[in-house]
């Protein structure tokens, strides 16, 4: 929070202390004799050099746990623990700093820091920014990028303004995309509760089976799912089968079945996972 905060009364400084000349600059009269004035305007108008704008929609992403912040022309959206913890808050008046821009409501402070290259940890990809929010006083850490920034990404996401289409029965698939699935079962052997998931980013997975972290893109073509790469954390942990076994099935092209779009089925020679969706 020391950290956040601490950026709001240097941006402020700046914009208090940044002067922009104009006509006002005390010498007497035209600069120079004739009949009209000098020239084009002789000194630039206020703010001609503007800082970079985030004012266009914006989206920031982190993961352990999954979370998303979406920045639109109205509101603020935050999705946290991977869905399970929403805020929305009317869009406050950006606050632009030396090191990036800030938007501060009663639940959520986002700070956005200017060219950190950031990577969220699960994939290749590197964002232009690093970004901090802080929603209900929890501090989330992770990257960011103009929604252009995803558009050049597999899936064709194209940000909340244009949600992508939705999952539809009958084995059918829209797009998976900003969707959150609890795995239910894997090789029809139920799972536990808690710490196993599935969640479709704009262009990667982000996914758990009870012990390791793991994300890489995705491919939805038809009915089938690929995944590039998976990459992982490294943790050992006491029982780590359902993880290999998840991970050998989505190592290799999987059959989508969504015939209730609330369950989905992926299955191929490896064996099969089951979800359920989270809304």
């Amino acid at each position: 929070m020391k950290t956040i905060l601490a950026l709001v009364p240097l941006a402020l400084g700046l914009a208090a202390c940044q002067t922009y000349p104009n006509d006002s600059y005390g010498y007497p009269g035209q600069p120079y004799p004739g009949p009209g004035p000098y020239p084009g305007q002789p000194y630039p108008g206020p703010d001609p050099f503007p800082s970079p704008s985030y004012e266009a929609p914006y989206r920031a992403i982190g993961t352990e746990p999954g979370w998303t912040l979406d920045i639109t022309d109205r509101e603020l959206r935050f999705d946290g623990d991977y869905g399970q913890f929403k805020v929305v808050q009317p869009k406050p008046q950006r606050i632009v700093g030396a090191a990036g821009e800030i938007y501060d409501t009663p639940r959520l402070n986002v700070n956005i820091i200017r060219g950190q290259q950031c990577s969220d940890g699960m994939s290749d990809r590197t964002y232009p920014d690093r970004v901090e929010v802080r929603a209900d006083g929890r501090l989330y850490r992770g990257c960011g990028a103009p929604i252009d920034f995803y558009n050049r990404g597999e899936g064709g996401w194209q940000g909340p303004d244009n949600a992508p289409p939705p999952i539809l029965p009958g084995g059918s698939i829209g797009s998976l995309a900003e969707t959150n699935w609890r795995v239910l079962s894997i090789d029809n052997i139920r799972v536990p509760n808690t710490g196993y998931y599935m969640n479709f980013l704009p262009d990667r997975l982000s996914a758990k089976f009870g012990c390791n972290g793991m994300g890489g893109t995705y491919r939805v073509n038809g009915d089938k799912l690929t995944f590039g790469p998976l990459i992982g954390t490294k943790m050992a942990c006491a029982d780590m089968g359902f993880e290999t076994k998840a991970g050998r099935i989505l190592a290799a092209p999987l059959t989508v079945n969504l015939s209730n779009p609330e369950r989905m089925i992926l299955s191929n020679a490896r064996g099969t996972i089951e979800l359920q969706r989270v809304h």
